[in-house]
């Protein structure tokens, strides 16, 4: 309106502000997809041990009835 002069310090804290808001949230977005990468990763390699210590254990007794408790116990720990 009439009257209104510009205030250069306020709107220098106000853009300050939103800056600071912008880089904490990308920070907060950037941590929270590290974490989901490293859950994919530990997820990975727990399927893994599964797979070899369980699923190929039972694989080579060569008996039919491991076999299946071993697929069993490997997809339950794999799939959930």
């Amino acid at each position: 309106g009439e009257g209104e002069t510009f205030d250069y310090a306020d709107t220098l804290v106000h853009q300050m502000i939103h800056t600071v808001e912008f880089v904490l949230g990308a920070v907060s977005n950037t941590a929270s997809y590290l974490r989901l990468w490293a859950l994919s990763l530990a997820h990975a390699q727990l399927s893994a041990v599964f797979y070899d210590r369980i699923f190929m254990a039972a694989i080579q007794t060569g008996s039919p009835v491991a076999l299946v408790v071993g697929f069993f116990m490997w997809a339950m720990a794999t799939i959930g």
